[in-house]
């Protein structure tokens, strides 16, 4: 299958998953959810939650790889670390401005 119509194939099911401004990609297998946000977030701003840290950092890399901006919102651990509310409170700021 060539690029073009993986490509268009990915379009079309992303236009079916955004409705009225609200998208509900889940549950999933595979890459499915990451492609079709990042159809969308070249639109508008999406934000995109998974299930485990792991899968964030996964998420993440997928979405660099396609050209996306992305920003990780880290997990609050058991133990809170000031680290982690400080990148929190960076990406909410960003995203206000």
């Amino acid at each position: 299958m060539s690029s073009s119509l993986v490509q268009s194939e990915i379009d079309a099911r992303a236009l079916l998953v955004d409705v009225q401004g609200c998208v509900s990609a889940g549950p999933t297998s595979g890459s499915f959810a990451c492609f079709s946000a990042a159809q969308i977030a070249k639109k508008r701003g999406v934000f995109f939650v998974v299930a485990h840290h792991d899968d964030a950092d996964e998420t993440v890399a997928m979405f660099r790889d396609l050209g996306i901006e992305v920003a990780l919102f880290p997990a609050l651990e058991t133990e809170i670390s000031k680290d982690i509310v400080a990148a929190r409170f960076s990406v909410l700021q960003s995203l206000k401005d």
